[in-house]
């Protein structure tokens, strides 16, 4: 986690000493303020990545009651300090470096109860690992990595082709966007369980592997209901803006937001599951491919200026999209059948 998130913090300090914001189309103005807030936000990269190498570790231990009360920590140092921040400079002072400065104390302050409560349980120390132990994780999270890579190249490639559609489409897709990371946290519970649970239980019985599944895409799918109405509930509002110009190209992403938000809540559901069988590299090897399809779409959407809701249309079809593949690996790859004799073959 320490050398992913120096190597991630050093390539976003250079992409903004590049210029990569203006590259995107942004404004000069708008892309100063955007590098201020990266530049600081990007301090605190390393220590997110420790916090959530940390979480791993707890729900390996099947501890998740841990993790939740260390991010409230996280959220509470994080708005401790945007309320003294407000409280020395009054509402002048909530500007972007600021918001930025108080988010990524509480990443550190996060990051040091984590480290802090492994150490309590004696599960970490000072001494070197062994090279065999480095190997084997490097290996899973190399895999890993190039999956998520490939996810946030693909959302950037649509944020990049969402600029060029003006200020108003611009702004409606960050606010689209926002939205979407914030209701993707409440599906993260179903993921979590497949990667906490599914080695253990498919290893005992293919059966109760199959009804795992059930109940993890069938809880995911209830979630992901409750969220489609609920997306659409809150585009309605005047929450993020009151611009009308704003609001009239988010009332044709909002429905289109909805399906994606509901559709994504099942797949992320499935992807637990995937990891949890440790079938990663299939499912780098997906998000690599889904990338390249994702990034001509988007090629095609800014040549030929389709707009924003038509950009967001294939974005919930990109969330379909992971679903059939899904949905087709395990039914003729047979995944949990072969898990199962592996791991048994393993125990002989």
């Amino acid at each position: 986690a320490v050398v992913f998130g120096i190597i991630t913090t050093v390539a976003v300090l250079v992409a903004n000493h590049f210029g990569a914001w203006t590259m995107q189309g942004l404004d000069p103005n708008v892309a100063n303020g955007v590098g201020q807030y990266v530049v600081v936000r990007a301090l605190g990269i390393t220590a997110f990545m420790i916090s959530n190498a940390c979480e791993g570790a707890f729900l390996g231990l099947r501890d998740a009651v841990t993790p939740l009360r260390l991010w409230t920590v996280n959220g509470i140092v994080s708005l401790a300090m945007l309320g003294s921040l407000w409280f020395v400079g009054g509402p002048a002072s909530m500007n972007l470096a600021n918001v930025a400065f108080a988010t990524t104390s509480g990443q550190v302050v996060g990051a040091a109860c984590f480290l802090w409560g492994l150490h309590s349980r004696s599960l970490i120390g000072f001494q070197m690992p062994q090279w065999t132990y480095g190997k084997k994780v490097l290996s899973h999270v190399s895999v890993l990595l190039a999956g998520a890579i490939a996810r946030m190249t693909t959302y950037n490639g649509m944020t990049a082709a969402a600029v060029t559609f003006g200020i108003e489409s611009a702004a409606a897709h960050k606010i689209a966007f926002e939205a979407y990371w914030f209701l993707s946290f409440l599906t993260e519970p179903s993921f979590t369980a497949g990667n906490v649970l599914m080695a253990n239980v498919v290893s005992v019985s293919v059966k109760k592997a199959r009804q795992m599944c059930l109940v993890l895409v069938g809880f995911a799918a209830l979630i992901g209901v409750f969220l489609l109405f609920g997306t659409n509930v809150w585009m309605s509002t005047t929450l993020f803006t009151s611009d009308q110009a704003v609001l009239s190209v988010l009332a044709l992403i909002a429905p289109w937001l909805a399906c994606k938000v509901f559709f994504s809540s099942i797949v992320y559901s499935i992807e637990g599951v995937i990891i949890g069988l440790g079938r990663e590299r299939y499912l780098a090897s997906i998000h690599v491919m889904n990338c390249g399809i994702m990034l001509a779409w988007g090629a095609f959407a800014t040549k030929h200026a389709v707009g924003v809701s038509a950009l967001w249309s294939v974005m919930a079809g990109y969330q379909v999209l992971r679903l059939v593949e899904h949905s087709i690996y395990f039914a003729t790859q047979k995944v949990l059948v072969k898990e199962h004799a592996r791991m048994n073959e393993k125990v002989v």
